[in-house]
């Protein structure tokens, strides 16, 4: 069976490339952090993976996802001995 590109499928797979990638502001509020403190982790090394080209920053869903994943824990003990700020 042959798959039918149509416009609709088009708008969707179009609209599903634009929300993989967030600018810093869009990131934060994802996170519910301020830029400030995503820029901060830029800069040590704390926040999640990013993409940069010239100045323009972008943050991957997955990329986002994955970090958040990396700092989930069942005890603020776990979270500590992590070192997880």
């Amino acid at each position: 069976m042959e798959a039918t590109l149509t416009a609709e499928t088009l708008s969707h797979a179009s609209r599903k490339l634009a929300l993989r990638w967030r600018t810093p502001k869009s990131a934060a509020e994802h996170l519910e952090m301020s830029e400030r403190t995503l820029e901060r982790m830029r800069a040590t090394g704390g926040g999640p993976r990013f993409s940069k080209c010239g100045r323009q920053i972008r943050y991957r869903d997955d990329w986002i996802d994955d970090w958040l994943e990396k700092r989930s824990f069942t005890s603020t003990r776990a979270a500590r001995a992590a070192n997880c700020p």
